[in-house]
Protein backbone atom coordinates (compact mmCIF):
# COMPACT_ATOMS: atom_id res chain seq x y z
CA UNK A 1 0.00 0.00 0.00
CA UNK A 2 2.29 2.51 1.51
CA UNK A 3 4.31 1.38 -2.18
CA UNK A 4 2.15 2.50 -4.48
CA UNK A 5 1.44 5.71 -2.88
CA UNK A 6 5.28 6.67 -3.07
CA UNK A 7 4.77 5.68 -7.08
CA UNK A 8 1.92 8.11 -7.00
CA UNK A 9 4.03 10.56 -5.32
CA UNK A 10 6.72 9.96 -7.53
CA UNK A 11 4.18 9.90 -10.62
CA UNK A 12 2.76 13.41 -9.65
CA UNK A 13 6.30 14.99 -9.23
CA UNK A 14 7.41 14.23 -12.40
CA UNK A 15 4.29 14.71 -13.68
CA UNK A 16 5.13 18.55 -12.82
CA UNK A 17 8.33 18.44 -14.35
CA UNK A 18 7.16 17.36 -17.48
CA UNK A 19 4.38 20.35 -17.74
CA UNK A 20 7.03 22.74 -17.37
CA UNK A 21 9.02 21.22 -19.64
CA UNK A 22 6.02 20.97 -21.82
CA UNK A 23 5.66 25.47 -21.41
CA UNK A 24 8.87 26.01 -23.37
CA UNK A 25 8.34 24.11 -26.00
CA UNK A 26 6.31 25.39 -28.92
CA UNK A 27 4.05 24.18 -32.16
CA UNK A 28 2.93 26.13 -34.92
CA UNK A 29 0.10 24.90 -37.59
CA UNK A 30 -0.43 27.41 -40.54
CA UNK A 31 -4.01 27.03 -42.49
CA UNK A 32 -4.05 29.31 -45.65
CA UNK A 33 -3.34 32.73 -44.14
CA UNK A 34 -3.32 32.14 -40.43
CA UNK A 35 -0.71 30.69 -38.38
CA UNK A 36 -1.25 29.24 -34.64
CA UNK A 37 0.98 28.78 -31.59
CA UNK A 38 0.60 26.91 -29.26
CA UNK A 39 3.18 25.58 -25.99
CA UNK A 40 3.32 22.01 -24.95
CA UNK A 41 0.61 22.79 -22.46
CA UNK A 42 -1.85 23.51 -25.44
CA UNK A 43 -2.15 27.18 -24.34
CA UNK A 44 -2.59 29.45 -27.47
CA UNK A 45 0.57 31.38 -27.86
CA UNK A 46 -0.35 33.54 -30.99
CA UNK A 47 -2.32 33.63 -33.80
CA UNK A 48 -0.81 35.49 -36.76
CA UNK A 49 -2.44 36.94 -39.75
CA UNK A 50 -0.46 36.16 -42.77
CA UNK A 51 0.18 39.01 -45.08
CA UNK A 52 -2.77 40.89 -46.66
CA UNK A 53 -5.63 38.68 -45.25
CA UNK A 54 -7.82 40.77 -44.33
CA UNK A 55 -7.89 42.07 -47.85
CA UNK A 56 -7.66 39.05 -49.46
CA UNK A 57 -9.84 36.61 -47.19
CA UNK A 58 -12.81 36.60 -46.72
CA UNK A 59 -13.91 36.55 -43.10
CA UNK A 60 -15.85 32.77 -42.57
CA UNK A 61 -12.60 31.88 -45.01
CA UNK A 62 -10.54 33.69 -41.98
CA UNK A 63 -12.61 31.65 -39.48
CA UNK A 64 -12.42 28.49 -40.54
CA UNK A 65 -8.70 29.13 -41.32
CA UNK A 66 -8.22 29.92 -37.62
CA UNK A 67 -9.99 27.16 -36.23
CA UNK A 68 -8.26 24.46 -38.64
CA UNK A 69 -4.90 26.19 -37.32
CA UNK A 70 -5.71 25.72 -34.26
CA UNK A 71 -6.98 22.32 -34.14
CA UNK A 72 -4.05 21.56 -35.66
CA UNK A 73 -1.57 22.90 -33.37
CA UNK A 74 -3.30 21.62 -30.42
CA UNK A 75 -3.30 18.26 -31.93
CA UNK A 76 0.51 18.26 -32.55
CA UNK A 77 0.92 19.03 -28.51
CA UNK A 78 -1.35 16.96 -27.06
CA UNK A 79 0.39 14.15 -29.11
CA UNK A 80 3.70 15.45 -27.49
CA UNK A 81 2.12 15.55 -23.92
CA UNK A 82 0.73 12.26 -24.14
CA UNK A 83 3.83 10.97 -25.14
CA UNK A 84 5.99 12.19 -22.57
CA UNK A 85 3.53 11.73 -19.26
CA UNK A 86 3.47 7.49 -21.09
CA UNK A 87 6.95 7.71 -20.69
CA UNK A 88 6.89 9.33 -16.60
CA UNK A 89 4.50 6.19 -15.80
CA UNK A 90 5.44 3.44 -18.15
CA UNK A 91 6.40 0.56 -15.40
CA UNK A 92 5.71 3.10 -12.15
CA UNK A 93 1.99 1.44 -11.94
CA UNK A 94 1.78 -1.87 -13.13
CA UNK A 95 -1.36 -3.32 -13.83
CA UNK A 96 -3.19 -0.08 -13.45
Amino acid sequence: MFDILGKLNEAKKKAEEVKLRLEKIEFSSTSGSVKVTVNGNRKVLSIELLDDTLTSTTKIQLQDNIKIAVNEAMDNAGSSAEAEMAAITRGMLPGM
